[in-house]
């Protein structure tokens, strides 16, 4: 390996290190849950703290092919191959770096790469990043009614409307507020109507009502409606929605939008930590245990 190319490598590969350290709960860090490695991970009982271990623990001399035919650079974005050993079984990683969040597409038995080869020789677009998303959030997310959905089907072409009129109504709309804004529009449509309107399941978590399995995080990643803004203050990093004006909410009943209007009034002009503390005195807040998915039957 040439000097240059392996400063290259070092740098490429610290910066996908870095990004999994600073990774809170899945923020920074995903997995994509394929056949290949759902088995690998039961095999070896794996979570995703242990996959991250192992990227940790990986090398420039694990690097998987050239990486002049392995990576291309396009807005923000890096693809990454490795292959390594995890208790005497060689086993095959690729990695993309998007938006400064690192995404695990594959991590299973090398077994498998020469069945996917040609596929791992295609570069990803846009276009095939954002269906893996879609499938992610569709799968984590669409559920049978039930009163912890608020007896509404998640249906993501809506929610992506919905964010879509949010952000662009309210300025600096965070990824924080935007899990309140949503169970607020929820919780009162389930009030006056006796259904939710998106259909998401959310959880107590420390700082307000977070939608499970924090997939407001691949939410915030789809382009059709909006995009996602990260930027660096004193106070760290920060993710703001902006906008795209495209939204089209002609799938909704009045009741509907007036609901969400209603709601948008109600917190545009608070602060993030306003809306958590106003989420903190609602009843179905209170008699929820942290972690613990909240029902719609304590909305009044």
């Amino acid at each position: 390996m040439n000097n240059i190319g392996g400063q290259i490598r070092n740098k490429n590969l610290l910066k996908i290190k870095k990004i999994i350290e600073e990774d809170n709960n899945g923020d920074k860090f995903i997995i994509v849950r394929t056949m290949q490695n759902e088995k690998f991970m039961k095999e070896y009982n794996l979570n995703n703290e242990d996959i991250k271990n192992i990227i940790k623990n990986l090398s420039i001399e694990d690097y998987y092919t050239n990486q002049k035919q392995n990576m291309k650079v396009q807005e923000n974005r890096y693809n990454f191959k490795f292959k390594t050993m995890y208790k005497n079984t060689k086993i095959y990683i690729k990695i993309h770096i998007y938006k400064n969040i690192v995404i695990c597409t594959d991590c299973h038995r090398d077994l498998y790469v020469s069945k996917i080869e040609e596929e791992n020789n295609k570069i990803i677009n846009d276009d095939d990043i954002q269906e893996m998303y879609r499938k992610i959030i569709n799968t984590s997310l669409k559920f049978k009614p039930n009163i912890f959905n608020g007896y509404k089907t998640f249906d993501l072409e809506a929610v992506e409307n919905i964010i879509s009129y949010i952000s662009s109504k309210v300025s600096n709309l965070t990824i924080t507020s935007l899990n309140k804004y949503l169970w607020y529009i929820d919780m009162l449509s389930f009030s006056r109507r006796g259904v939710a309107i998106t259909g998401l399941i959310y959880v107590k978590h420390k700082y307000g009502p977070t939608i499970i399995e924090q997939r407001n995080k691949e939410i915030s990643l789809l382009t059709n409606k909006y995009i996602r803004i990260d930027y660096e203050d004193e106070g760290g990093t920060k993710t703001i929605i902006k906008s795209k004006k495209n939204y089209n909410l002609s799938k909704l009943k009045e009741s509907e939008i007036e609901i969400i209007n209603k709601i948008i009034e109600l917190l545009k002009n608070k602060k993030v930590t306003e809306i958590s503390k106003l989420s903190y005195e609602e009843e179905a807040w209170k008699k929820t245990e942290q972690i613990e998915e909240i029902s719609f039957e304590y909305v009044r």
